[in-house]
């Protein structure tokens, strides 16, 4: 319901990035109930690069966010402070990825 009501604004966005890709398909199934379509009409992408967007249709565009690394990294900074008494900040930074699929497309102007 919210995609719809996003989609029917006065002035529809013609690109959404979804928090998530379960998310993205609820705005893909908004844009094939209000017959739009993807990419053709709105590009999509998602967050998390699950298995459900290579079966949907379009395939979904996403950011693969690297949740091993995250996990690995936690655990590490976590051991760290536990086993060698590290009381200093420290910050890792990892690098999304994006997986460019069928769901995007293009920039096009807004109508």
């Amino acid at each position: 319901e919210a995609g719809k009501r996003l989609l029917s604004l006065p002035r529809p966005p013609t690109a959404i990035v979804a928090s998530n890709d379960l998310m993205a398909v609820g705005i893909l199934q908004a844009c094939e109930d209000m017959g739009l379509s993807v990419p053709g009409h709105v590009s999509l992408s998602g967050m998390d690069d699950t298995d459900l967007g290579q079966v949907l249709r379009p395939h979904l565009t996403t950011v693969r966010m690297q949740e091993e690394d995250i996990g690995a990294n936690a655990a590490k900074l976590l051991l760290e402070r536990i086993l060698e008494g590290r009381t200093y900040q420290k910050t890792v930074r990892l690098e999304p990825e994006l997986v460019v699929r069928q769901s995007s497309g293009p920039c096009r102007q807004a109508p």
